[in-house]
């Protein structure tokens, strides 16, 4: 009779099928295993990103500290004859102090505005000259009310008037 031994555990089993069900997931070493190399992952993975905030932390100290030497050295000695040099300013930080990546966030395209182009505005009505006011014979004068006046435009971008 033919046994067949799991790998992991080292148990044997009299059929093929009794092994590929205890590979499965009933392998009791197998599932330990991987929980404990998750755990240990996970543990590596935390130390490094500490140790990357770490060397991060202590190069922008390093760098606050040479320009905080830098500022006193120059203010330590002015010439007057010398003309001073006006540092680049430094680009931002590459991460963010929350340690995320310092990316632009964009909106969903859903939520972009589209804006129309500027309305074409009529042109204003000419003023007509001043002339003379004119002598009516009779005392009484009559001022009808002007006409109200209604402009046609051309729709915009989006149909409206």
């Amino acid at each position: 009779m033919v046994s067949y031994p799991c790998s992991v555990c080292r148990a044997t089993f009299d059929s093929a099928r009794g092994l590929s069900n205890h590979k499965r997931g009933k392998c009791a070493r197998k599932e330990a295993g991987s929980i404990t190399s998750l755990i240990e992952k996970r543990r590596q993975d935390r130390d490094n990103q500490l140790a990357a905030k770490v060397r991060r932390l202590e190069d922008e100290d390093a760098a606050i500290r040479e320009r905080e030497a830098i500022q006193q050295q120059s203010a330590e000695a002015p010439d007057d004859n010398e003309i001073p040099d006006f540092q680049e300013p430094t680009p931002p930080p590459i991460v963010r102090p929350s340690g995320l990546p310092n990316h632009a966030r964009q909106l969903p395209k859903r939520y972009w505005d589209i804006l129309p182009p500027l309305p074409v505005l009529p042109q204003p009505p000419q003023v007509p000259t001043a002339s003379p006011p004119e002598s009516s014979p009779t005392g009484v004068q009559s001022h009808s009310p002007t006409p109200p006046q209604s402009y046609t435009t051309q729709p915009d971008h989006y149909g409206l008037f």
